[in-house]
């Protein structure tokens, strides 16, 4: 089935129009009329002339950075838990604590980077959605339509675990030939974040 070289949505062999964006679907070669020939479009390219993708890719960043702060809430009141319970009791001060939790590149950030990944492996698995994507109304689904699992949802999760690897993921989807809302995990998973459906 041929591509819409607007949008890149697919289109009937037969249609004069693309059913998502109303553009044309044929296009003129020395007076005959075919099917315009599939186009293969990266997320970035995407991301840069239309505006569905832009609108699920700026829900999402934001839907990130809500439920960022939430685990970021959640992961100081743990960190400061075993602070008390540990810390004092081993003479840590309570400055050089916070010094080093906050420092990207201390022993802490891989137990934040752990609570990430089971924070959104869980909720993604068990409601389609973490709280981010719910106010945002964002959810993951499989590409196929089938349930989406503990398995799939961990494998477009993992990248979480630090933010180098989340960069690259991301980076990884938008230079690729991916569907439309994928990063890389997420190809691999065969998963999709989309509006959520009414």
């Amino acid at each position: 089935m041929p591509y819409c070289r607007n949008c890149g949505s697919e289109i009937p062999a037969d249609a004069s129009f693309c059913p998502s964006c109303g553009a044309s679907a044929v296009v003129s070669t020395g007076g005959y009329s075919s099917p315009t020939p599939p186009r293969y479009e990266n997320e970035f390219d995407r991301l840069t002339r239309d505006s569905k993708t832009q609108d699920i890719w700026v829900r999402r960043v934001v839907a990130y950075i809500i439920d960022a702060i939430a685990v970021g809430i959640v992961a100081t009141i743990l960190a400061l838990i075993a602070f008390i319970a540990i810390g004092l009791g081993s003479g840590f001060f309570f400055g050089s604590f916070f010094a080093t939790a906050f420092n990207p590149f201390s022993p802490f950030t891989g137990l934040d980077g752990l609570l990430f990944v089971l924070y959104f492996t869980f909720a993604d698995a068990m409601y389609r959605r973490t709280l981010g994507k719910a106010i945002m109304g964002l959810e993951v689904v499989t590409v196929d339509g089938t349930p989406l699992d503990l398995g799939k949802s961990f494998i477009r999760n993992i990248s979480k675990i630090y933010w180098l690897l989340l960069l690259l993921d991301l980076l990884g989807g938008f230079f690729m030939h991916v569907q439309p809302g994928q990063k890389f995990s997420d190809h691999v998973a065969h998963t999709v974040v989309i509006a959520r459906r009414s």
